[in-house]
Formats: C-alpha cells, sequence, structure tokens
C-alpha cells in the first residue's frame, strides 16, 4: 500500500522489474471488511461476515492479503478473526438487496460470496464477487446462523 503517488510510482517501478505482466492498482477505502455469502439460486443471504484485525499497530494489516489468509502464525500473531457483523437494519437490509441484485446481474449460480467494505460514513463500497469463494464455515457464514 502506498500514500501518495510519488510511492505509487515507485512501488508500480520496483513490480514492473519483478514482472512483466500488467499490474492494477486500486484506491485503498478505509472501512470494515464484510464478506456476504449467498446460498441457492434464489439466493438466500447468509449473515454478514466481518474481518477482525485485533491487535493494532503502524505495521498491522489493513486489508486482507495472500499471507492474512494464508499463514496462521500471521493471522496469530495479529488476533485476526471473523465473527458476524454487527450492524443496524438499514445497513442490513442494503447489504441484502446489493448482494442479491449483484448475484443476480453477474448471473451467479448455486453459491457465491461478495464482498463489500463498509465506510466509516455508512457508505456500502462493493469490492469483488467471488463466484466459487472458500466454502470454510467462517467464509461463508454458515458457523454464525447454525444451531450449536
Amino acid at each position: 500500500m502506498v500514500a501518495n503517488e510519488r510511492q505509487l510510482r515507485e512501488r508500480v517501478r520496483i513490480m514492473r522489474a519483478r514482472s512483466k505482466a500488467p499490474l492494477v492498482c486500486e484506491e485503498f477505502i478505509p472501512g470494515r471488511d464484510l464478506y456476504v455469502a449467498l446460498l441457492g439460486n434464489r439466493p438466500q443471504v447468509m449473515p454478514a461476515v466481518e474481518l477482525v484485525i485485533g491487535k493494532k499497530g503502524a505495521s498491522a494489516p489493513r486489508f486482507a492479503t495472500y499471507r492474512l489468509k494464508n499463514d496462521g502464525a500471521y493471522r496469530t500473531r495479529w488476533r485476526i478473526r471473523w465473527r458476524k457483523a454487527q450492524l443496524d437494519s438499514e445497513t442490513q437490509r442494503k447489504i441484502n438487496d446489493a448482494s442479491r441484485r449483484m448475484f443476480h446481474a453477474l448471473r451467479l449460480r448455486d453459491y457465491g460470496r461478495i464482498d463489500f467494505r463498509l465506510t466509516p460514513d455508512n457508505r456500502l463500497v462493493f469490492i469483488e464477487a467471488n463466484p466459487n469463494p472458500d466454502l470454510h464455515p467462517h467464509a461463508m457464514g454458515r458457523d454464525l446462523c447454525l444451531p450449536a
């Protein structure tokens, strides 16, 4: 992640030296990472799951990187966990509606996951759709809504 145009240019230079493949630069959107699983072709929207980075600090992760997703020791060090997102009813309604509409617009079927950022001013920002997401219970919200 870079903070200004000078850093961006330097990072692009470094990445181009490593690989001749195309690069994609994305704007960082501050906020809460929300993952919304959908099941079925008239999709049931599962409860939104929130990524929580429990330990703060200058070098703490700010978004879900490859390392965060795949390195257990790294997750332990930063106290990474997933939980059912605590949302007001209006935000939950917006998430459910947007998720269903995206599921259908992208012609997903059977299951999928829509990832959002919820900004500090409560704006819902679409990040990506996952037509074949991780099926771990926390990733699909299943362990958050099934009876114990």
